[in-house]
């Protein structure tokens, strides 16, 4: 009796697992995408020991702030429209009293391709004139008149034995920019820039920048679970000028 009673129970046991597998079961449906955002913003800030544009101190080797805005659009996921609002604390010969930055352009990007083509104006508000009493009027060829800076001047006014260095006012100036970058790996990116404007610094000379970049992207398990990132970056890039003005000469 107790066998009947054993095998009983295990054929219920096996009908009931039977009924179970046979039971239609619900698909779980996969969440739906998140909808496209078109918008996006960009924005930071830095502090810097020293602002250093291609080279060449823009602080005089002195401490310097920056910050910057950056609207985005996206139009698709591989094509983006942008401008952006950036300004920096200079040390400038004429007293300009920053650098303030307007640019704009769009990004392409094509598979491991991605492009900027956009203008980029430097502005530098507030440049002032220095020692003009000691050539009132003296209409030097491409200048504004009187603009003398401490320093050296030019050949026609060494021999007066005034020290001044002649800057102008205004050193703002525009370049247009087209740059790809070429993402390799997950780890490698490469990158190519060229800048150019017709009155570099308002010098009266075309300016011409052009550079490589490359960046390398530690692997995530390099800190284990920790979260922490790294990457490593470097630009490597020559500046052209052509002849300024008269009045830079």
């Amino acid at each position: 009796m107790k066998k009947m009673v054993l095998v009983a129970a295990t054929l219920a046991m096996t009908a009931g697992s039977a009924l179970a597998a046979d039971m239609p079961v619900k698909a779980v449906r996969a969440p739906p995408p998140p909808p496209f955002e078109p918008w996006d913003f960009a924005f930071g800030s830095a502090l810097m020991n020293d602002y250093i544009f291609r080279g060449v101190t823009q602080s005089n080797h002195k401490p310097s702030v920056a910050a910057y805005f950056e609207p985005r659009y996206n139009l698709n996921k591989d094509l983006q429209l942008y401008i952006g609002v950036a300004g920096e604390s200079i040390s400038f010969p004429n007293r300009a009293a920053a650098e303030i930055d307007v640019y704009g352009g769009f990004r392409p990007t094509i598979g491991m391709f991605a492009f900027d083509f956009g203008v980029w104006g430097y502005l530098y508000p507030g440049g002032q004139c220095f020692n003009s009493a000691a050539f009132p009027g003296s209409g030097i060829p491409g200048s504004e008149i009187g603009c003398i800076l401490n320093g050296n001047l030019p050949n026609a006014f060494l021999a007066t034995g005034v020290p001044g260095n002649v800057a102008k006012k205004s050193a703002s100036f525009y370049e247009g920019y087209a740059k790809v970058n070429i993402t390799l790996n997950d780890q490698w990116q490469v990158g190519v820039n060229e800048y150019y404007s017709p009155n570099f610094l308002n010098l009266g000379a075309w300016g011409d920048y052009a550079s490589i970049t490359a960046k390398w992207t530690a692997p995530s398990t390099t800190f284990g679970t920790s979260g922490v990132g790294m990457y490593i970056s470097g630009e490597f890039g020559r500046q052209w000028l052509g002849t300024s003005d008269s009045f830079m000469a």
